[in-house]
């Protein structure tokens, strides 16, 4: 009899699945309730044994609801935690909260990521407003320019930011937004774009082909009250808004900016007030009348003729003409060069779903590679970002090249054009999709 020995290795592979937690529903509370706790159960760590887990709780809406606590309760088990919660004052409105667990992976050490393994779920808390709290009276009357509507020119839908009765962006809510037109013939009714909540928080507006003039838009903005309900009308709420909107007559469309004038012969490029010293120019400039607008790499300039000779007169990023009859050079000529041209300073404000420079909301901006560029933020709840995209803050969006005030409401903030910054950037509020508007960046 003779035997043979030998020795082969065997690996064992873990199974190593991702943590869990049970299912949590939304919650409905009131405004200014007091703090509350909800128990979160279900929590198991992957694979098999007594893995570490921590929690991690994310709030979509942080100006409602902020501050989160996780505690571990004896009596509560091993696989539950408490969670605490509290509506910040005098807030309402919906958030989604993100809660994740996280466990330390077969090693038992969370610093090494590789291992760890995350498993999240999502709840809504709804925080209705308080019964007591009378509606706010309207404060403000918002203003837009539009161009009109050219017969060759498909429809052109614009949209008024909406707002609730107390003055901030539609909330989530349940909502219903009505608009009305002071002139049909120049703008009909407005159209709503969404339903009971917040999908677009704006009213739709197209102006009548080739009409122009200044219209009241009167927006009735009407909530479901503390009961979140708009079919029990005794406890809705409502309140009313103006938005003067006024639909610019073009003049000339045939160059690279739109030039065009309102009711008063006030003339504007690309929706933005033309200036010289410091007035806003007429259709007649110094006697010379405004005959077309352009907006290229080499900077901006606003066409004008008199007596048959056509002269371009260079502007500044915000269509400031200064020093006219310096600048004053025939359209075959180059435009003066804007090396020598002086930092330019935008001082923003808000109202209700706009930011606001020089009595503009949302306006689009133009700036140049290596000029200082300052914005003056007065924006209280409102943070400031530069992003690479608008229509809502996305922190993998922002841009922070030459600037340190993403994230700001106030002071002042200097930004040096990088020079490899891209051709166009925006301007974005952190906690309202609405409020953005665009940065054209030239040489």
């Amino acid at each position: 009899l003779s035997t043979v020995t030998d020795t082969i290795s065997i690996t064992v592979t873990p199974v190593y699945d991702a943590p869990t937690l049970d299912a949590i529903s939304s919650i409905v509370t009131a405004e200014n309730s007091p703090v509350q706790f909800l128990v979160l159960g279900g929590i198991h760590s992957s694979g098999t044994g007594a893995l570490s887990t921590r929690l991690h709780v994310a709030s979509s809406n942080e100006q409602l609801v902020s501050t989160t606590s996780i505690s571990k309760l004896a009596e509560l088990g091993d696989d539950s935690r408490l969670l605490g919660f509290a509506p910040n004052p005098d807030q309402y409105g919906v958030t989604t909260i993100t809660v994740t667990v996280e466990d330390a992976g077969l090693d038992g050490d969370f610093d090494t990521l590789e291992d760890n393994a995350t498993f999240s779920r999502s709840f809504d808390i709804t925080v209705t407003p308080d019964a007591d709290e009378p509606p706010a009276q309207p404060l403000f009357v918002s203003r837009m320019y539009v161009h009109e509507t050219q017969s060759a020119d498909g429809p052109i839908s614009y949209r008024i930011p909406a707002v609730n009765i107390n003055g901030e962006p539609v909330n989530g809510l349940k909502t219903r937004v009505a608009g009305v037109s002071s002139d049909t013939a120049i703008i009909p009714d407005a159209t709503t774009l969404y339903g009971e909540t917040d999908v677009a928080s704006a009213l739709s507006f197209t102006p009548v082909v080739g009409a122009h003039g200044r219209v009241t838009v009167t927006i009735n903005v009407e909530d479901g009250g503390p009961d979140n309900d708009l079919a029990t009308l005794e406890d809705n709420r409502s309140a009313t808004h103006l938005a003067e909107v006024t639909v610019l007559e073009i003049i000339a469309d045939s160059g690279s900016a739109i030039l065009s004038q309102d009711p008063e012969s006030n003339v504007y490029a690309d929706t933005q007030p033309v200036t010289v010293d410091e007035q806003q120019a007429q259709t007649d400039i110094n006697g010379f009348a405004a005959i077309g607008a352009e907006s290229t790499s080499a900077g901006n300039a606003v066409l004008v003729q008199r007596e048959g000779t056509t002269y371009r007169l260079v502007a500044e990023n915000t269509w400031q003409i200064i020093g006219m009859f310096d600048s004053l050079r025939n359209t075959s000529s180059t435009v003066l060069s804007p090396v020598a041209r002086e930092p330019v300073e935008f001082a923003l404000t808000v109202i209700p779903g706009s930011y606001v420079i020089d009595s503009l909301t949302n306006q689009t901006l133009t700036v140049r590679r290596g000029q200082k560029v300052t914005f003056d933020l007065s924006v209280t709840g409102h943070p400031f970002y530069l992003q690479t995209t608008g229509g809502g803050y996305v922190p993998a969006n922002v841009y922070s090249e030459g600037f340190s005030g993403n994230g700001q409401t106030s002071g002042r903030y200097e930004w040096i054009v990088p020079e490899d910054a891209p051709d166009e950037l925006f301007y974005q509020c952190e906690f309202h999709p609405v409020m953005f508007g665009k940065i054209v960046v030239v040489d």
